[in-house]
């Protein structure tokens, strides 16, 4: 089967064809998430529409929170989950995206809990892919910081095996054209960026009017200000403001009370009651929108009675309200909230946005606290070119490199 794939890509592409587990890592926009979608596809077409069980976190999958426990508690509680055993058990492949924002624990959980109840013919085989020299793991109070997913046994075992291959991809898709703002990001990338970097990253903002910076798409650190900058954006849009309330709708049988107000809880989760848009709004979906993949952004034309016109990419696309379902861990249908599938995305957090491309991009270091590893490169390395790039507030000590990452690659 040929794609348009580079030598790296091809490389990664027959590993997966061959069998193997497959380590999918590489620098921003260097189409790690084409080869994925490509095989994603395959297996489809392999196994089935109706086999796939579709995106959802590790924790979903397994149907267990993210309480620190033993795996062999993890496993006492998938078995005796007869919904989770039998999804798990028939499991033939496993495609992980973003790996290196999943902490190590978890991974190891999740091979300990699939190879306990697969098979041995049918062991999942993980494809797996993202930079470990970007974000890392989302920690909360109650979670412990562990070593990196790609220091851990489970990584050696499934890639650096007779079983495995790591593919590192050399290209570099999203910012091809530019040449000099490949060769800065890879620099603030590895934690080796220069003053002539800094100056002329900076330099981008200089002499930009307020007008002209509120136009590029905001990377925001946290949602409250992504939320506040969209709302006040929305505001400033001529035009009749229509807002599309979700309907809620709980399942028949559902009379426990403490059921449904667990189901109730759980539809705040997977989509907001309510979104207000006009003509001209800047979008991003949260769904798969007419082919297209979750988190592509778009610009509202004309919204209808209970459908937006949008366009992406030059095409115009109608969406309509779309149904999230709340699944309880027997995969018995609690509630779905039928919601438009659009969030406003004039400004969205560096999260929200890993993976986007973007052609504009405006992103303020001055205004919040940054010091996050890989943060800085996470949000630079999402604009395509260094012209369509404001940058402000910028300093050396911004850029945080996580060591353990570098001595990844180097080795």
């Amino acid at each position: 089967m040929a794609f348009d794939l580079d030598a790296s890509q091809q490389s990664a592409w027959e590993g997966f064809l061959a069998g193997k587990n497959v380590g999918l890592f590489g620098r921003a926009g260097c189409g790690k998430s084409a080869v994925l979608t490509r095989a994603i596809a395959h297996a489809r077409r392999v196994h089935g529409v109706d086999q796939m069980i579709d995106g959802q976190t590790l924790h979903k999958f397994l149907q267990v929170g993210i309480a620190e426990l033993p795996k062999e508690r993890v496993l006492e509680k998938v078995k005796a989950n007869l919904f989770v055993r039998a999804e798990v058990t028939k499991t033939t492949v496993i495609f992980i995206d973003e790996l290196p924002l999943i902490a190590a624990r978890w991974i190891s959980v999740l091979e300990y809990v699939v190879r306990q109840l697969a098979p041995g013919v049918r062991h999942g085989r993980p494809w797996v892919g993202g930079d470990p020299l970007q974000l890392g793991p989302v920690h909360t109070r109650t979670t412990r910081h562990d070593a990196p997913v790609f220091m851990c046994r489970i990584f050696r075992d499934s890639f650096l095996s007779r079983d495995g291959m790591l593919a590192f991809l050399m290209g570099s898709h999203r910012q091809s054209s530019d040449i000099w703002f490949v060769a800065c990001l890879n620099r603030v990338r590895k934690g080796e960026v220069t003053d002539v970097d800094l100056m002329v990253l900076n330099a981008t903002s200089d002499g930009v009017t307020a007008d002209e910076w509120d136009r590029r798409t905001q990377l925001r650190g946290l949602n409250v200000h992504g939320n506040a900058f969209n709302k006040d954006k929305l505001s400033r849009l001529a035009g009749a403001e229509y807002v599309f309330k979700c309907r809620d709708e709980i399942a028949p049988g559902l009379t426990h009370p403490a059921r449904r107000a667990y189901a109730q809880r759980c539809m705040q989760q997977v989509a907001p009651p309510s979104v207000a848009l006009k003509p001209g709004a800047v979008v991003l979906t949260t769904r798969e929108v007419d082919g297209g993949p979750t988190a592509t952004q778009g610009e509202v034309k004309e919204c209808r009675g209970l459908s937006v016109v949008c366009e992406f990419s030059g095409r115009l696309v109608e969406v309509a309200v779309a149904a999230f379902d709340v699944i309880d861990n027997c995969g018995t249908r609690l509630a779905t909230r039928h919601a438009m599938p659009l969030i406003l995305a004039w400004a969205m957090t560096i999260h929200r946005a890993q993976g986007a491309t973007l052609n504009t991009l405006a992103i303020d270091f001055g205004q919040l606290n940054w010091r996050l590893q890989g943060l800085v490169y996470s949000g630079l390395s999402r604009c395509r070119t260094l012209e369509g790039l404001f940058v402000r507030g910028l300093r050396r000590e911004h850029i945080d490199v996580d060591r353990d990452a570098t001595a990844f690659y180097d080795r």
